[in-house]
């Protein structure tokens, strides 16, 4: 897996990281491939990702909402980036990530 991936028009990490998960149970587990390096996520990319979300959207299951990210500046980044580097390291993520909060919004009948 290399950086390229990461920015290919995954705009979820759980998207990302199921997909990386896929790929590692579908390879033969016998251990780490010492051939193929797999590159970790740049604190640049985490703060170029943040940069870009939208403002104004629900937040996640977590309650941190793009604006809470991006209020927390450099200091926000560099912790997401220790929870991404940790989660690329295990090969897990946080069981939250795999969760979703789904509110149906009724629109009034027009009569």
């Amino acid at each position: 897996m290399t950086k390229g991936s990461w920015r290919d028009g995954r705009s979820t990490s759980q998207g990302y990281f199921r997909e990386v998960s896929r790929k590692r149970s579908t390879r033969d587990d016998s251990g780490p491939d010492p051939t193929q390096e797999e590159e970790s996520i740049g604190i640049e990319e985490v703060v170029e990702a943040i940069g870009k979300l939208k403002s104004g959207k629900a937040p996640g299951i977590c309650g941190v909402g793009a604006e809470m990210l991006k209020a927390g500046g450099i200091v926000a980044a560099e912790w997401l980036h220790r929870v991404i580097e940790l989660a690329w390291a295990k090969g897990k993520v946080v069981e939250d990530w795999n969760k979703a909060v789904i509110v149906p919004l009724h629109k009034k009948a027009v009569t």
